[in-house]
């Protein structure tokens, strides 16, 4: 496809974009087609090994698992299950297919419940438009018409805990009972504590209390598994996922993937609520270059923007804009530190980095907000504010910006002024391609002028950056956004338990697993907040990250297209909702 690039100075870009109320073209597709700005390109379309958001949302549109997310609130909905029980401690849910005949328990919330007051003014956004949902009696179908059972889900699930399927998230699965041992060679697959009760009842049985469980279920790695397609090929073999072959159950299925060019998705017209589906096609485009990135969306060969990858230099120009929208995130941006290997295996370099960091500056230039901890606040869950620490017989909180305390913990690492007897000290910031690319370099000076030492900023290729995580080949600090999956602290504390695959700082704390463990089997809401704050409290203190700010999505959407919305997350809800109003036009040309 060839992409026109408009005004790509920053001198022609904000000329160009001055004299209309909205930012670019604006008029409406012909038909129900939605071009969506996706900031990567997939690597994968295996929901079970998919850990990149360009996957999550891609795949999020194909498949569909026990529950999805509400549009606004992002509380469960009814998914393929539309009923559930769970027992008096949380440790086993009993989840009711579409197509039992008589689901008991619990009633997942559904379209019919999903008119919603909107932000501006008092419209409203009727994300059902009318349409009912379908009786609960009536099964879901696989894209070749085959009957979505509860053998789909524990295939699914056994696959990823599997040691052979090599799955990054399995991880995540270990509070299903034997999910750990099993992953880790130590138990036979089929011991999963996961059972199909009949064609239309799924069972789960987990290792401990575990009152979240419910929200995490959306995320791709839990979605069910076209069993029969995939058993009828080798294993390992995953040509499965290929266009044209692929089979699957949500609202989408996949019509063509032209590797860094486009994935293009249609309707699939046997997805249970196929009546609410409008959009005919969904076009996902790879791009990563942020000036592309808000061009293609001017020239209106864009309609849609995943929020991630706008440049915040553009926001001057963007944020008076009708079609500019802005949303908190559940994100942090946050600088991995490899523990493992000097010069910042010593703690205390570690506290003189955060401290000598002044973050308040650094969020007022990009408009956010500043992260004096990792993991955002969010309802009931409140950060730790400060984090005491005694050295060289004084206290510091190694939360706060202080450079003078920064110079003298330095100085007590070996460093005093930034120097030992071989000179500056001295390690890369490495980072990748973003919207948060001017973040190494503004480092490099605070950390220059306040502790005298030289931190090198060094680009990295994606992939490679990621691999140096995984691989802990990295010196240095490494640049990387943590978004939460759902909406509870323990999406962002789960990144630093043992075997933690997404860890990426070689710390470990067998302390810090079992703060972790015990807090999520606490029952009592405000009980388990503040004991997961004391986890976080205990992380820091080791210092394996330093937390930067928490971020926003900035996106623009045309104005003929409704029933979308952005997801805290950093990813849609579900583009089942959204519908193209071809026949929009601006007011005065009404």
């Amino acid at each position: 496809m060839k992409r026109t690039l408009l005004c790509l100075t920053l001198i022609g870009f904000t000329g160009c974009a001055a004299d209309s109320e909205y930012f670019g073209t604006t008029d409406p597709p012909p038909i129900q087609r939605v071009v969506y700005e996706n900031h990567g390109e997939p690597e994968t379309l295996d929901p079970t090994l998919s850990i990149l958001t360009s996957e999550w949302t891609t795949i999020g549109s194909m498949f569909e698992g026990l529950v999805t997310n509400h549009p606004v609130n992002l509380k469960p909905m009814a998914g393929i299950a539309t009923h559930y029980e769970v027992n008096d401690n949380s440790t086993q849910f009993t989840f009711y297919l579409r197509g039992h005949p008589n689901p008991r328990g619990i009633s997942l919330p559904t379209t019919n419940d999903l008119r919603i007051e909107f932000d501006e003014g008092n419209l409203e956004e009727d994300y059902s438009r009318g349409v009912p949902a379908p009786p609960a009696n009536i099964p879901a179908h696989w894209s070749d018409g085959r009957i979505v059972t509860a053998e789909d889900f524990v295939f699914s699930w056994r696959r990823l805990m599997d040691p052979k399927t090599a799955s990054a998230n399995a991880i995540y699965a270990y509070y299903i009972a034997n999910g750990e041992a099993i992953n880790k060679g130590q138990k036979k697959v089929e011991e999963l504590g996961v059972r199909a009760l009949d064609d239309f009842t799924f069972q789960v049985d987990l290792r401990s209390p575990t009152p979240f469980f419910l929200k995490t279920l959306w995320q791709p790695f839990y979605v069910p598994l076209p069993r029969h397609l995939i058993q009828s090929r080798a294993p390992g073999d995953s040509t499965w996922t290929r266009a044209g072959t692929i089979v699957s159950n949500g609202p989408f299925v996949l019509e063509n993937w032209k590797p860094y060019e486009k994935v293009v998705m249609r309707k699939n017209d046997r997805y249970y609520e196929k009546d609410l589906v409008s959009l005919a096609e969904l076009v996902f485009l790879p791009v990563s270059d942020g000036a592309s990135y808000v061009n293609l969306y001017k020239a209106g060969e864009a309609n849609l923007q995943d929020g991630i990858n706008t440049p915040k230099f553009f926001l001057p120009v963007l944020r008076p804009k009708k079609d500019f929208h802005s949303l908190p995130a559940f994100y942090t941006v946050s600088y991995a530190i490899n523990v493992t290997k000097p010069p910042l295996d010593n703690v205390h370099i570690r506290y003189a980095l955060n401290m000598a960091t002044d973050k308040a500056a650094i969020s007022a230039l990009h408009g956010t907000e500043a992260a004096p901890a990792f993991v955002p606040d969010y309802e009931d869950y409140k950060h730790p504010k400060s984090v005491m620490i005694i050295a060289g017989g004084k206290t510091y909180d190694v939360l706060a910006y202080d450079p003078a305390g920064a110079q003298e913990l330095l100085a007590l690492a070996g460093f005093p002024n930034g120097m030992d007897k071989s000179g500056k000290l001295t390690f890369d910031i490495n980072f990748v391609k973003s919207p948060m690319e001017r973040v190494p370099e503004i480092l490099q000076q605070q950390w220059s002028n306040v502790l005298n030492i030289d931190a090198r900023p060094s680009l990295k290729e994606a992939k490679v950056a990621y691999q140096s995580q995984v691989d802990l080949s990295y010196i240095g600090l490494m640049e990387g956004g943590w978004f939460g999956t759902y909406l509870d602290p323990d999406s962002f504390l789960l990144r630093f338990p043992t075997g933690s695959t997404y860890n990426g700082t070689g710390w470990t704390d067998p302390v810090y697993d079992k703060l972790l463990a015990e807090a999520n089997m606490t029952l009592d809401p405000r009980k388990r907040m503040e004991k997961l704050a004391e986890t976080e409290a205990h992380m820091l203190r080791a210092m394996p990250v330093i937390p930067i700010l928490h971020d926003t999505l900035n996106y623009l959407q045309k104005p003929y297209i409704h029933g979308f919305r952005h997801s805290t997350l950093g990813m849609p809800t579900c583009f089942k909702y959204t519908w193209v109003d071809v026949n929009w036009r601006p007011t005065g040309d009404r």
